[in-house]
C-alpha cells in the first residue's frame, strides 16, 4: 500500500491508532467530521484500505500500516504524518487486542503480544508524539483508551486486564510529567460497546438481554459515544482535565460493589 497524499496545511491533525475498525474507526470519523485531518494507524492493511475507500473518502486522511509496539514502525508512521500534514495536535492511542484464554494455558508469546500492543504501543506512540510536541513547542492532547476491565477483572482475559490496568496507570504518569509542557493526557474507559467485532458475542438475544440488564442504562454502548468523549477531551473545554480516566460504560462500573 502506498502511504501519504499531497502535503496540505490543515488547522488540526489527529492521529488514531487501531483506526481501521471498531471504536478506533468511530473516533477517527468523529474527528474527521469535526474538520480535523486524521491520520490512521493500523496493522491490518486490508481493513485499513477498506476504511479509507469506504468511510473516509470525503475527508482529509493519511495512513500508515504498521505495528504499534514496533518502535521503527512508530517512527515511520509519525514521520509520514508530519510530512503530509506538518503537525500533530491530538493522539488517540486506541489499538488493542483481546486474546481469550485461561490463565493456566497462556503461552509467553501470547502474553507478550497483548502487553506489547495494548500497553507498549500506548507508551511508544505517546512518547513519540509528546517528544515532537515538546521539541516543536506545541500544546496538544493525548487520549489513551483504557477499559472498564482495568478495574473489573474477568476470567480468561488476564493479559487484557493487566494491560488495560497498565494503560490507566501510564495515563496518570504521563499526565503528571507532560502537563507542564501544555500536553493534556487523559484516558477513556469504555464499557460493553457494540462494535462490528463484538456483534457475534451479542447475537443470542437472551444473552444480550442478560448482559444489558447488568448495565444501569439498560443497553450496550455504541462506538460513537466513545468518539464523543474523545472529541470533548481534545477540545479546549477539557483544558483543566488532566490525568483523568473517564468511564463511558452506562454506569456499569459504578454499579459494582
Amino acid at each position: 500500500m502506498k502511504e501519504g497524499l499531497k502535503v496540505v496545511q490543515p488547522s488540526f491533525v489527529a492521529i488514531i491508532t487501531g483506526a481501521a475498525s471498531g471504536i478506533g474507526k468511530a473516533i477517527a470519523l468523529g474527528f474527521a467530521k469535526e474538520g480535523y485531518s486524521v491520520f490512521l494507524i493500523d496493522n491490518d492493511s486490508v481493513a485499513l484500505q477498506n476504511a479509507i475507500n469506504n468511510d473516509f473518502s470525503s475527508f482529509k486522511v493519511g495512513y500508515h500500516c504498521g505495528d504499534v509496539c514496533n518502535s521503527v514502525d512508530v517512527k515511520e508512521g509519525l514521520s509520514t504524518c508530519l510530512s503530509q500534514f506538518g503537525r500533530v495536535d491530538v493522539l488517540v492511542a486506541n489499538a488493542a487486542i483481546m486474546n481469550k484464554k485461561p490463565f493456566l494455558e497462556l503461552a509467553e508469546e501470547e502474553w507478550d503480544r497483548a502487553i506489547g500492543i495494548n500497553l507498549k504501543g500506548v507508551f511508544l506512540w505517546g512518547q513519540a508524539v509528546a517528544s515532537w510536541m515538546v521539541q516543536s513547542k506545541r500544546v496538544g492532547k493525548i487520549i489513551n483508551i483504557s477499559c472498564m476491565r482495568a478495574e473489573l477483572a474477568a476470567s480468561n482475559i488476564a493479559p487484557y486486564v493487566s494491560s488495560k490496568g497498565g494503560v490507566t496507570a501510564l495515563t496518570r504518569a504521563m499526565a503528571v510529567e507532560l502537563a507542564p509542557y501544555g500536553i493534556n493526557v487523559n484516558a477513556i474507559a469504555p464499557g460493553r460497546t457494540l462494535t462490528e467485532g463484538a456483534t457475534p458475542f451479542y447475537k443470542d438475544p437472551e444473552r444480550r438481554k442478560r448482559l444489558e440488564n447488568l448495565i444501569p442504562v439498560g443497553r450496550l454502548g455504541v462506538p460513537e459515544e466513545i468518539a464523543n468523549m474523545a472529541l470533548f477531551l481534545a477540545s479546549d473545554k477539557a483544558n483543566f482535565i488532566v490525568g483523568a480516566v473517564i468511564p463511558v460504560d452506562g454506569g456499569y462500573t459504578s454499579s459494582k460493589e
